[in-house]
C-alpha cells in the first residue's frame, strides 16, 4: 500500500525538505525552508522550529535570516509569477527563460543535475557539468553588487572563475535578465530570505545600443512584466 502522506498545519514538503508558513495578524506571511530531509522524523523538529520563530516576532526580538540557496527562491518565485499572471501566461514564461542563464550561474549543482535527469546527458552536457564541478549553489545572505557585476560579465562573454565562457549575448537580453533577477531579489527580501537587493545602482546597458547605460527604474521594471519580448 502507497504510504500515506505526512499532514501537519503550517508544515509542507518542498523539494524533499521541509517548509513551514504562518502569518501573523498585521505581518507578512512567513516562508521558510527549513533544509531538514522531509522525514516523520524531522517532523516535529520543523514544528518546533516554526513555533519558535512565530514566538520571536511575537515577542519582538530580531529574526535570523533563514539560509535559502538561489534555486529555492527561484522556483518559489516563479510559481508566484505563474499565480500573479495566469491571465498572460506569457508573461511568466518570459520571466522563467530571463531567469534561466542566472540559475545556472548562481546554482549550477541543482540546475545541472536537473537537465541531466530530464535528459540523457550528451557529449557537450557532461563537458558543462565538469567545468562546473568546482561550482557551488548559492545562498542567498552571500550575494551582493559583485556578484551580479560577475554574473553581467559572463553574460557579456567574460571570463569568470568557476564558469565555462558562454557567448555573449545581445545588450538588451541582458537588461532582461538582471530586470528580473532584481525582481527576484525583491521578492526574496519580502520573504525575508534577504535584506538588500543586489541589483541596487546597477548600470543597466540601454534597449537601444550597448553603449548608452542608465540606471534601472520601477518604471521599466513595471513595463518590462506586461512588453518584454525576446
Amino acid at each position: 500500500m502507497p504510504r500515506k502522506p505526512i499532514k501537519q498545519r503550517g508544515i509542507d514538503e518542498h523539494r524533499g525538505v521541509w517548509r513551514y508558513r504562518f502569518k501573523l495578524k498585521g505581518r507578512p506571511r512567513v516562508t521558510v525552508l527549513t533544509g531538514l530531509e522531509a522525514s516523520r522524523q524531522n517532523l516535529s523538529v520543523a514544528c518546533e522550529l516554526m513555533e519558535a520563530h512565530r514566538k520571536r516576532l511575537i515577542l519582538g526580538e530580531p529574526e535570523p535570516i533563514p539560509k535559502v540557496n538561489f534555486s529555492d527562491a527561484a522556483d518559489d518565485f516563479q510559481a508566484q509569477m505563474d499565480s500573479d499572471h495566469r491571465g498572460k501566461p506569457e508573461t511568466a514564461r518570459r520571466i522563467k527563460a530571463s531567469l534561466s542563464s542566472a540559475r545556472l550561474f548562481f546554482s549550477p549543482e541543482t540546475t545541472l543535475a536537473r537537465r541531466v535527469a530530464e535528459a540523457e546527458a550528451s557529449g557537450s552536457m557532461r563537458r558543462i557539468k565538469a567545468s562546473l564541478s568546482d561550482a557551488k549553489d548559492r545562498m542567498l545572505d552571500t550575494l551582493n553588487k559583485a556578484d551580479v557585476e560577475d554574473y553581467m560579465k559572463w553574460r557579456r562573454g567574460g571570463e569568470v572563475k568557476g564558469h565555462p565562457i558562454k557567448n555573449a549575448v545581445e545588450e538588451v537580453t541582458l537588461r532582461k535578465d538582471v530586470l528580473a533577477l532584481r525582481m527576484l531579489f525583491d521578492h526574496s527580501i519580502t520573504r525575508r530570505w534577504m535584506t538588500a537587493n543586489p541589483t541596487t545602482g546597477i548600470t543597466m546597458p540601454s534597449d537601444e545600443d550597448s553603449i548608452n547605460t542608465r540606471i534601472i527604474s520601477d518604471e521599466e521594471e513595471r513595463v518590462y512584466l506586461e512588453t518584454a519580448d525576446h
